[in-house]
């Protein structure tokens, strides 16, 4: 504290994680990792495994000035972040890389990988803001602010491709043509106390955010990213293990070399607009509605001009596996293998949602208290993300996103309870999940120049996951032993032993709605805390 007025403040913190992923014990080298395409399983081993290294530091530090209706903030920010990654394979002592592909039990085709590779991505963010928490009125509270960042990344050098049976050696410069950002972005909200006594209030707010890459922007342009091509495979001896001159053509490696950005790139922004209109009510009970909206804009996306879209061949077929009749785009062979992706803020990437919220919330008061909610929303995105803009095989692109609820309702209680008892209870319900259908043309239906092609056959959401109701209780009773205290409790998960899927299978096919993964069972739980 420099002055009753003026105040000082500054913090840093640094994280480092490491997420490695590596062979279990009875995976050997030279195995030939297997995939099947139909029954959607890998076995064998892994097609890749990784060293993952995560560094992150932030610093902030910032004067704030209390100036009668003004409240005055400057402030500064850094983040910085750093990516050690790369990957290997078990395909060979020297970690080449390749997959085989099965179509329920059949040969079909092989993935052939760019392993072994290593490289250090790192990014820099540096943030300067002014904001004023300003009461021009008694009723009226605004907060305004601006904030100035700059952001880019880099690769540390030395960047070298080894030679492998799959793509060739070589050693690369710094990647040219990184963006390097520079942003203001604008924030404000204000609070209208309508009757002038605190229980009454009307919010509104409209700000921007862009959206942090960390090193995603610097990663598209490595040069010995961990990728993968694909390749035809006739399994001429039938031993079900790929030879290397039973390969067909392979569909490249799109690298960071085939990688590059337009001038002038704009950083991605979140614009955000909300409402809320709050009243306190006798009891001690508080209720709100809101309203909001997030606009995702200046969204990256890439098409390869390498592959114009005129380049690809309608074809209607019957998929053999699903039994679906689907169009098909087939690549010219003569553009096989061709890179030129280029970069750019493109409108068809655009997010956006809009959302409704109702809430009540009693305090702990004569014994009890309640907190429950409702939402609403709606999204819509590119379901295909940074896919080629290029390439008509992937219709449908726009949908809600992936893990959107239509509808999420929540309640939430406690009360004390005679004997010193307290319980506690949690539920919830909300709607599934949207479902994106897909089928996969293989050389089985059709021979492709690109192999195989997954295609979404439906909008998304046509179909949704089963809707789930969660109901938890909770159960606690303090004892007092001289100094100690002990809490002992028991828990009660799932009580209405909801099975509701969260994840399965959506490849039309024999293995079509298989679970992946499912909400846990009934579970009790006892347990004690000891304090002393």
């Amino acid at each position: 504290m420099l002055s009753p007025k003026m105040v000082v403040e500054a913090s840093g913190i640094t994280m480092n994680g490491q997420t490695d992923t590596l062979p279990q014990k009875d995976v050997q080298i030279g195995e030939i990792p297997r995939f099947d395409s139909i029954t959607r399983t890998n076995t064998v081993a892994a097609a890749t495994y990784s060293y993952n290294n995560g560094w992150r530091a932030h610093a902030q530090a910032s004067l704030t000035y209390y100036a009668g209706p003004h409240n005055l903030k400057l402030g500064w920010q850094m983040y910085q972040t750093r990516s050690v990654g790369g990957g290997w394979s078990v395909y060979t002592p020297e970690g080449y890389g390749l997959r085989a592909v099965f179509r329920n039990g059949v040969p079909d085709s092989v993935n052939t990988y760019n392993t072994p590779t290593r490289s250090v991505e790192r990014s820099r963010d540096h943030g300067v803001y002014l904001q004023d928490t300003w009461r021009p009125i008694n009723k009226v509270t605004l907060n305004l602010g601006i904030r100035f960042q700059t952001g880019h990344g880099w690769i540390d050098t030395p960047l070298c491709q080894e030679a492998t049976p799959f793509i060739a050696g070589q050693c690369f410069d710094h990647p040219q043509g990184v963006p390097l950002w520079k942003n203001w972005v604008p924030r404000a909200s204000a609070i209208y106390d309508v009757f002038g006594n605190g229980r009454t209030a009307v919010k509104v707010s409209a700000n921007r955010y862009l959206i942090p890459l960390g090193v995603t922007v610097i990663g598209r342009l490595d040069p010995i990213s961990l990728q993968n091509d694909t390749r035809s495979w006739t399994d001429r001896n039938r031993d079900l293990i790929p030879q290397l001159d039973e390969l067909g053509p392979s569909t490249g490696f799109n690298l960071g070399t085939t990688n590059r950005y337009v001038d002038h790139l704009r950083q991605p922004i979140v614009n955000e607009l909300s409402t809320e209109f709050q009243q306190q009510l006798p009891a001690q009970v508080v209720v709100s509605a809101g309203y909001y909206y997030r606009g995702h804009r200046d969204m990256i996306g890439s098409t390869n001009v390498a592959v114009p879209r005129e380049s690809y061949t309608p074809i209607t077929v019957t998929e053999v596996v699903s039994g679906r009749r689907v169009t098909v785009y087939n690549q010219d062979p003569a553009t096989l293998g061709k890179f030129d992706v280029v970069w750019s803020n493109q409108p068809e990437q655009d997010r956006n949602f809009h959302g409704v919220d109702l809430t009540i919330r009693k305090s702990m008061a004569h014994r009890w208290m309640v907190m429950g909610s409702a939402s609403w929303g709606k999204s819509d995105i590119d379901i295909a993300g940074t896919v080629d803009l290029n390439n008509p095989n992937f219709t449908f692109r726009r949908g809600p996103e992936s893990n959107e609820r239509p509808f999420f309702m929540k309640v939430s209680s406690a009360c004390q309870a005679p004997l010193g008892v307290t319980v506690a209870a949690n539920f919830q319900h909300y709607l599934g999940l949207p479902e994106t259908t897909t089928v996969q043309v293989t050389s089985a239906t059709v021979r492709l120049t690109q192999v195989n092609q997954t295609l979404v056959v439906d909008p998304v959401g046509t179909i949704r996951q089963p809707d789930v109701s969660l109901l938890d209780l909770n159960f606690q009773r303090p004892f007092t032993l001289g100094k100690m205290r002990l809490d002992p409790r028991i828990d009660i998960f799932n009580l209405l032993n909801s099975s509701g899927i969260t994840s399965y299978v959506a490849q039309l096919g024999p293995s079509y709605g298989r679970a992946i993964e499912v909400i846990g069972g009934r579970l009790i739980k006892f347990g004690v805390n000891f304090n002393f």
